[in-house]
């Protein structure tokens, strides 16, 4: 593994000694960066930690990372390697893993409303288990895949969460569920077991025990006619800002289970992304116009950087807090701070990020970095206006690495470089 001071966005730098990520996309800068180009620094360690965390502290649960929150092949392999199994979306997702050697038993295909052709695949390539909440999709998957191993998914909603999904998806699970059964049985479906998602970033722990009160009536109700259901998903949902303890919701979660599911011949599994994705991402962002205005006696300034709510500030779209910026070099920065308005590159007149937000005098040319962009940003990024979408460089520390690095699937599927924050 030789040693490089240029980041490759394809291989996975191995960092020796301590450091921020800060430190990093100042390095990037300094040394060999085209200022006009926006990247972001994927801190994988990060990614293994937050992993590691949750096996600690809700040892019955067996993980699944939630890809569409960001399908960064890196990412993909390094989970791979300690553990982690996958949940899927789409055909391609599936495909992805599967290019990666990731054995089809570690899937999930999560998706309630499968397109044919996806169906059709994953029948296949014989990845077997799958969601359904539907009668429609229990007639499909009886023509198309009717060996799969089928997950009812029910619905049961935080009273708070940054998205609310059971509108979309899950039956609901006093009228609903025992009437799917019914049909499946009478399609003599293989149903294993049921699903559950309570909101993304779920601000509201004591859901998870409703759900899973709810999941042992369904449980029992599928006994009675016939099913031994032995698997119960309990989705996702839990926050990935730095900040968060989820303490809190895995104490629910444990607690649940061990008063609704005592038997230890129950595959309990989970959907989880932002969780471990959102606090590993830092972007930067450069500065490519200013423009000093007058409101009233107020002195405000505007800045226009190269990302947009079009890029990797989607969820400004739609309501969802989003980081507030620092300067990435902040010794270089003027020590007044202004009221500022941070606008997108492109020509759209919302592309707005943020407004009044209190920033030293920077200048063309000076970067921005926002922390915490590592869930639904890359992944939901366009080409709106022609921009080209964002450079990703991963990084790795010597312990994390010294964790993988003999995992079969990571050996073969990964390019490694060594990187020296002290190289010149």
């Amino acid at each position: 593994m030789g040693v490089k001071c240029l980041l490759n966005a394809n291989e996975i730098s191995v960092v020796r000694g301590k450091y921020q990520v800060d430190d990093i996309c100042r390095r990037i800068v300094n040394n060999y960066y085209d200022m006009d180009e926006l990247f972001g620094v994927m801190d994988l360690s990060e990614v293994v930690r937050r992993f590691l965390r949750l096996k600690e502290i809700m040892p019955r649960v067996e993980q699944f990372y939630a890809m569409k929150c960001n399908p960064n092949e890196n990412i993909l392999k390094v989970l791979a390697a300690v553990g982690c199994n996958f949940e899927c979306a789409s055909m391609n997702e599936i495909n992805r893993l599967l290019n990666l050697n990731i054995d089809q038993n570690r899937i999930i295909f999560a998706n309630p409303s499968k397109p044919i052709s996806h169906l059709e695949y994953v029948a296949k390539h014989q990845v077997m288990k799958m969601v359904f909440d539907s009668e429609m999709e229990l007639y499909k998957i009886h023509k198309l895949f009717p060996n799969a191993e089928l997950v009812l998914r029910f619905r049961c909603d935080a009273k708070k969460a940054d998205f609310m999904l059971g509108e979309k998806y899950g039956c609901n699970p006093i009228r609903d569920a025992p009437r799917l059964l019914k049909i499946a049985k009478e399609l003599d479906l293989n149903v294993i077991g049921v699903s559950f998602h309570v909101g993304c970033g779920c601000k509201e722990p004591e859901v998870y025990g409703r759900a899973i009160k709810f999941a042992r009536d369904i449980f029992n109700f599928a006994l009675k006619i016939g099913y031994a259901f032995k698997f119960l998903d309990i989705g996702g949902g839990f926050p990935g800002e730095l900040s968060t303890d989820v303490k809190p919701l895995t104490d629910i979660v444990n607690e649940a289970l061990n008063m609704h599911f005592p038997e230890d011949n129950i595959r309990v599994i989970s959907e989880f992304g932002q969780y471990y994705v959102a606090g590993a991402c830092t972007l930067t962002s450069n500065i490519l116009g200013k423009r000093k205005i007058q409101d009233g006696n107020t002195e405000k300034i505007m800045y226009f950087i190269n990302d947009s709510v079009h890029r990797n500030f989607v969820n400004k779209v739609c309501d969802i807090a989003i980081a507030v910026p620092r300067p990435l070099f902040p010794n270089s920065a003027s020590t007044t701070e202004y009221k500022s308005t941070v606008w997108g590159c492109t020509i759209e007149s919302n592309d707005k990020i943020h407004e009044n937000i209190m920033l030293p005098e920077l200048n063309c040319g000076d970067y921005l970095a926002f922390e915490g962009m590592g869930a639904y940003t890359q992944a939901c990024e366009s080409n709106f206006c022609g921009f080209s979408k964002t450079l990703v460089y991963t990084i790795i520390d010597e312990f994390t690495y010294g964790l993988i690095k003999n995992d079969e699937i990571f050996k073969t599927n990964s390019n490694l470089v060594e990187f020296k924050l002290n190289y010149c």
